[in-house]
């Protein structure tokens, strides 16, 4: 009968079980920012105070896109309808940036306020985002 050598046996348990435990995929990071670029979003939900109110918004409204370009800043698109014909087809309303862990977006409007809103949900189709503003609860969710 041949004799077990312990230590090699050990030496090969140790390795095989921190090769498994070191071999787990890593979860890839999203990229926020393109996410928020590659589409023209359109509002479908707008929450005031917990009551739904986008049916109370001008149905020339309903059609408009929220563009976020790469060089920083927030187009408004009029979509097909425009509430006021003269209105430009598209404007550049401000600034924007997200945050590195895609929580925080944060718009600098054309008058100079900034405002920080909650990104509740950032995927390719879907675009969700919460704030306070006057003590009142804002959620509005943008589809692609």
């Amino acid at each position: 009968m041949k004799k077990i050598n312990y230590s090699v046996a050990l030496m090969f348990i140790l390795c095989a079980f921190f090769g498994a435990v070191s071999c787990k995929k890593e979860v890839a990071t999203p990229d926020y920012k393109a996410l928020l670029q590659a589409n023209k979003w359109r509002l479908t939900s707008l929450v005031v105070g917990g009551n739904e109110a986008f049916a109370t918004t001008a149905k020339c409204g309903q059609d408009d896109l929220r563009i976020y370009n790469a060089d920083g800043t927030v187009t408004e698109d009029e979509g097909a309808t425009k509430c006021v014909s003269s209105d430009p087809q598209q404007d550049k309303i401000g600034t924007w940036s997200i945050s590195a862990d895609g929580k925080i977006i944060t718009y600098k409007d054309s008058f100079g306020d900034t405002y920080a809103q909650t990104v509740v949900e950032l995927t390719a189709s879907a675009f969700k985002i919460s704030y306070t503003d006057l003590g009142v609860t804002w959620v509005e969710t943008y589809v692609k």
